[in-house]
């Protein structure tokens, strides 16, 4: 009440009508004839949306507000959005709020973050587009570059919309029609039932221009073409993205008509009246240099570029009408990548001189590419897509009336729809001319069953490419025509040697795609299933076979298979044998490189037998060591880069340069081996993606050292047959590189740091053989614990120990028994004496307390006479004396127990000693076990360090994956501020 008082007041105060209100640099005015409150600021005029947001504070206008509210109702005006931009607190957020209450709209604030994608801003849109409010995205620079690409082209797209149309139907075309022709054929009902699930009933018919599309139909037919409706639909979209976006990829396969969609809408223009001009060039035909410009490091002199030339020719061009530069040629990231700034919202050439080119209102560029392989994300999203499929355009718009052009299309045309039955072709015969080479005396009965080997390459392939689909933990589930390559290629290393019978080349067939497929599979689960499909597609291809002889194991084929050092190719006949082969590389490699602690369980030794160029297991599972071995077993010279303090791209260029002329010039086998850590920046990847996809790494070597490596093999050359131009020999040279050359990544599967570089850098998955390592098995754990445990010689001290003590233990309690055994015979006779003189009076104490164990030998020899004597009998001598009789008993029992007790002692004494032997035992077999109970304490506690140093890994990991994440944000924000440098210098400056 007290703000509407003011109000009131101030308007009195000045004499105002109450139908007037000046506000925010412009007024509110009621109109009485429509009867509604109109808002006017300038040329602009908006109607009060009457939305009630409470009696808030209001803000203090100043000069730079009311500036504020002109820039962006102006902006309104014209269908756009704004960006007000400036330090924190200086009240964007504020202003924006403050003008929407003056023109009764809700404004809702989005504070944005990295995590939001164009998913999420797609349903803020979809929410403000309904309510009618306004969106003020705070932060609005902390989403991805790749979001941020997307939301700017929807937000076009929106506002070249029908402003007649609901914003629902506005929307759903946007997005429709935005995405459609980047779309593959196959996955066009997918994307229209996604549309149909947000925009379900809603079916908005296409917005055309027919008269447009009549002059592109004529253009067709100027251009000898056939105007085939998908054909103008191509060339419609093209236009339409050239509307909204600077840059476009127009890609597709080699006779798909690319160019012909551009230079049919270019006769279009032409037909408008709209003058267009366009150059085009090949960017792969020149260097970088060449391409660019290049300052002469020497004189400083600036050599302007073919590229730049021709941006500069075209900016300096007045007029509207439109201007391409059409770039005809594989993308590579060493030149595309300095175009990053043309075409993002900068579109600003920056060149080593420090010249800026800017691109025109009216430039466009046009990237004519069969396919987006080696295009990063970041390159992808500054650009619009056109993809043309085969099977869009069918083939009347490719039946050109001019002969050789016709031909030409046809031949493409046929290449393409070739299909499986080319590949039986070309496979069959590359197999059959190998069983049939007279050098390999393969016999016939084995070399006829070439046609069922292609058959079932094929079909593997296909169950494996429908079954194992990519997913984000097994990006790298693709499959290609390169693995049925690689497995044939596998075939070709068989002759007599491994092929006697048909079963051989089944179970070789077995191994090589094991090897292609299988190994690249991550789980156990998979790798059942794969072998299961094989052995389905086997028993179809393969009549009369021993289905049991399909599952013995090992089924391993390698070159030292018979010995190393005995380079043919044969297979493995037993665990033992492969075994005894690789102890005896390993006990080589040990005396002649360097000691290295191996333990070949199966898994192991199936890994070195692989030769794989991409291994992924995490740390310790021994992809290193069983590379090195397999290394030496090759007669591979091993190289790994050394990292140091600055250690950059130049120097890993320095390091591969020096590896090329090794391998190409001195014909030496290397193996060139890298891990994770030595990835110390990523751009590593970019020579490394170049290297295994054509092993021609960009501005490798100077161009003296290039001319001195064609001079190195010219001679080769010729010895091979060939004209020793510098084309042949450049080729020459690179080829023994990809053959001497091995490249082998021991890369680890934790986090998310491969499946980025998967995604960046394509050949890493493409152009390698992948052998993914799984968890030990058991049996594998039990090999390592042995083998350690050998090494410790308390365990077998300790079993020694208990063996001994229980041996003694034995003796001790026979002895004893026999001790007691004795003892108890001479008792009775003991006890009869005692009896017997208990009864004698008390003077024969002493005969009673007499040392019966210890009487003089002559006393027993004086006694004896006496014994053998009938009458010495106490009931005898009883009859005679009653004393006399118990002294006789005594007599009699006392010899009798000493004779027992002599029988005794020596078993007393034996039993006294194993009993001290016994003891002795216990005490030392007690301290045995006490130093294993702390061998186990201390086993126990690595094991728990090691778990917790292995949590701490994959944290740390974790943490290094989203540091990454972070700096990539901060360069691209940096990156995005580079132009604000200039406009804050020259603000300073005035």
């Amino acid at each position: 009440m007290r703000r509407n008082q003011g109000i009131n007041g101030y308007l009195i105060t000045l004499h105002k009508s109450p139908c007037v209100l000046h506000r925010f640099g412009g007024r509110l005015r009621w109109d009485e004839k429509i009867g509604d409150c109109f808002a006017n600021i300038c040329d602009a005029q908006f109607c009060y949306s009457h939305e009630y947001l409470g009696n808030t504070p209001r803000l203090v206008i100043t000069p730079l507000t009311d500036r504020c509210y002109i820039t962006l109702t102006q902006s309104l005006h014209l269908v756009m959005g704004g960006g007000p931009a400036g330090p924190a607190g200086t009240g964007k957020t504020e202003t924006t709020k403050d003008l929407g209450r003056a023109l009764g709209i809700m404004v809702y604030v989005f504070n944005c973050s990295e995590q939001m994608d164009y998913k999420s801003c797609g349903n803020i849109y979809k929410g403000l587009a309904q309510t009618g409010a306004w969106g003020c995205f705070d932060e609005f620079n902390r989403i991805t570059v790749e979001v941020l690409s997307v939301v700017a082209v929807q937000v076009k797209s929106l506002q070249r919309g029908d402003p007649g149309r609901p914003e629902e139907e506005v929307l759903m075309r946007a997005l429709r029609d935005f995405n459609t022709p980047k779309i593959v054929t196959d996955d066009v009902p997918v994307f229209m039932g996604l549309i149909g699930d947000l925009f379900p009933a809603l079916d908005v018919p296409r917005k055309r221009n027919a008269e447009f599309e009549h002059t592109v139909k004529q253009a067709a037919m100027d251009l000898l073409l056939q105007p085939e409706d998908n054909f103008i639909l191509k060339v419609v979209q093209l236009e339409e993205l050239l509307e909204v976006r600077h840059s476009v990829f127009v890609v597709g396969n080699a006779g798909t008509s690319k160019t012909q969609v551009w230079r049919t809408l270019y006769k279009t223009y032409q037909n408008m009246k709209r003058k267009p001009i366009y150059n085009d060039l090949n960017p792969k035909a020149v260097t970088n240099d060449e391409l660019f410009g290049i300052i002469n490091p020497a004189t400083r002199e600036w050599k302007d570029g073919l590229f730049s030339n021709i941006m500069r020719e075209q900016a300096n061009l007045s007029g509207e009408h439109p201007k391409w530069i059409v770039l005809d040629g594989d993308i590579d990231p060493m030149w595309i990548e300095s175009l990053n700034t043309v075409m993002d919202d900068n579109k600003v050439l920056t060149l080593a001189s420090n010249e800026r080119i800017a691109l025109t209102p009216s430039m466009r560029l046009l990237f004519e590419i069969s396919n987006l392989r080696t295009a990063t994300p970041a390159t992808v999203s500054r650009a619009g897509i056109l993809y043309i499929n085969p099977q869009d355009l069918g083939w009347n718009p490719l039946m050109l009336m001019e002969q050789l052009n016709l031909i030409h299309s046809f031949v493409n045309i046929l290449i393409m729809d070739t299909g499986t039955e080319s590949l039986n072709t070309i496979y069959h015969s590359i197999l059959s001319q190998h069983l049939a080479n007279p050098e390999h005396k393969v016999p016939s009965i084995v070399s006829r069953l070439c046609p069922n080997v292609v058959a079932a390459s094929i079909n593997l392939h296909h169950k494996v490419s429908q079954l194992f689909l990519p997913t984000a933990s097994k990006f790298h589930y693709i499959f290609n025509l390169r693995d049925i390559s690689n497995a044939f290629q596998g075939l070709l290393f068989s002759g007599y040697d491994c092929l006697n019978q048909p079963m051989d080349l089944i179970r070789l067939w077995m191994h090589e795609t094991q090897r292609v497929f299988g190994d690249k599979l991550t789980d156990d689960k998979d790798v059942d299933a794969f072998m299961k499909n094989q052995i389905d597609i086997v028993k179809k291809n393969f009549d009369e076979i021993d289905e049991s002889l399909l599952y013995e194991k090992p089924n391993i084929y390698c070159h030292f298979a018979h010995g190393i050092g005995e380079p043919r190719y044969m297979a493995v006949t037993s665990w033992t044998q492969l075994d005894s082969l690789l102890q005896e590389a390993l006990l080589s490699y040990n005396d002649l490189i360097a000691a290295m602690n191996l333990v070949l369980f199966e898994d192991a030794m199936m890994h070195v037998c692989r030769g794989s160029a991409l291994l992924v297991g995490v740390g310790g599972s021994g992809k290193q060591s069983l590379s090195r071995l397999a290394a030496y077993i090759s007669s591979l010279e091993v190289s790994q880069i050394q990292l140091r303090k600055g250690f950059g791209v130049s120097d890993l260029k320095a390091e591969l340069a020096s590896l090329y002329l090794k391998s190409g010039l001195k014909n030496l086998g290397i193996m060139f081996l890298m891990t994770d850590a030595q990835v110390a920046n990523e751009d590593f990847l970019v020579l490394i993606n170049d290297m295994l996809a054509s092993g021609e790494i960009p501005e490798l070597f100077p161009d003296d050292e290039i001319d001195n490596i064609i001079a190195g093999v010219r001679n080769e050359v010729k010895g091979a047959g060939l004209v020793d131009s510098k084309e042949n020999c450049w080729k020459f040279f690179l080829d023994r590189v990809r053959r001497q050359l091995k490249v082998v990544l021991c890369f680890s599967p934790v986090g998310s740091t491969l499946r980025v570089r998967a995604r960046k850098f394509p050949a890493l998955i493409n152009a390698t053989l992948i052998n993914w390592f799984h968890e030990w098995p058991q049996q594998a754990l039990i090999s390592v614990s042995m083998n350690f445990l050998k090494k410790l010689d308390v365990l077998p001290v300790t079993d020694a120990e208990e063996r001994k003590v229980g041996l003694i233990a034995d003796e001790v309690t026979k002895k004893q028994q026999d001790c007691e055994e004795d003892l108890r015979k001479a008792e009775p006779a003991l006890l009869a004496a005692q009896v017997t003189m208990a009864k004698v009076d008390a003077f024969l104490d002493a005969l009673i307390n007499y040392d019966k164990e210890n009487i003089h030998p002559e006393i027993i020899k004086s006694i004896q006479p006496y014994l053998k004597d009938e009458e010495f009998e106490p009931e005898f001598v009883r009859s005679k004396s009653a004393a006399a009789a118990g002294l006789c008993a005594w007599v009699i029992n006392i010899i009798k127990f000493y004779e027992v007790y002599c029988d005794v002692e020596p078993k007393r004494k034996a039993l006294e000693q194993a009993n001290a032997e016994l003891a002795a035992a216990q005490e030392k077999l007690a301290v045995i076990k006490a130093k294993v109970n702390s061998l186990e304490e201390q086993l126990n506690q690595l094991t728990c360090d090691f778990e917790k140093a292995t949590a701490e890994k994959l944290k740390c990991q974790q943490e290094a994956d989203a540091t990454t994440a972070t700096i990539q944000l901060a360069n691209r924000l940096i990156g995005g501020l580079a132009s604000e440098n200039v406009r804050w210098a020259e603000a300073v400056a005035r």
